[in-house]
């Protein structure tokens, strides 16, 4: 585990780009992300969902997942075997968080990749993605 805060200029970078691979390390070694650090990741994440198209084209190579549900670990591994963004595209079907106990960092890393490959990866909202279901289970008091 580690106790210091990752600095803002090692994950934003110059190009203010999140840099997804040392992120994806820090949050594997259990290292603290900063409330305006996660902010600043989720209001630039939300302007690019915002400006995608609703319908949209997915070339091959595709790996389609499902169900993560806060399983940091699984999402590594997954990674790890399907081959690195860039290399394919994603196709996320949501679900992202419940369940399991790392529904942020899940959506963290899910985002900085996101940033970083736009037309490699495609988020889907699953049906745990919804106030109704993060109060009835996890998500909503890990958030808290």
């Amino acid at each position: 585990m580690i106790n210091k805060p990752i600095e803002d200029s090692a994950l934003f970078g110059a190009n203010d780009m999140p840099d997804w691979r040392l992120l994806k390390d820090f949050l594997d070694r259990e290292g603290p992300i900063s409330k305006p650090q996660i902010m600043r990741l989720l209001m630039s994440t939300l302007q690019m969902f915002q400006a995608e198209a609703n319908l949209v084209q997915i070339e091959e190579p595709i790996c389609v997942v499902g169900d993560i549900h806060g399983q940091y670990a699984d999402l590594l591994n997954m990674i790890s075997k399907a081959g690195e963004p860039g290399s394919l595209n994603y196709l996320f079907l949501g679900d992202y968080v419940d369940r399991g106990i790392f529904g942020i960092e899940v959506c963290i890393l899910l985002f900085a990749i996101k940033q970083n490959f736009p037309r490699n990866v495609v988020m889907l909202r699953g049906n745990h993605e919804s106030r109704n279901m993060t109060e009835t289970f996890t998500f909503r008091d890990e958030v808290l």
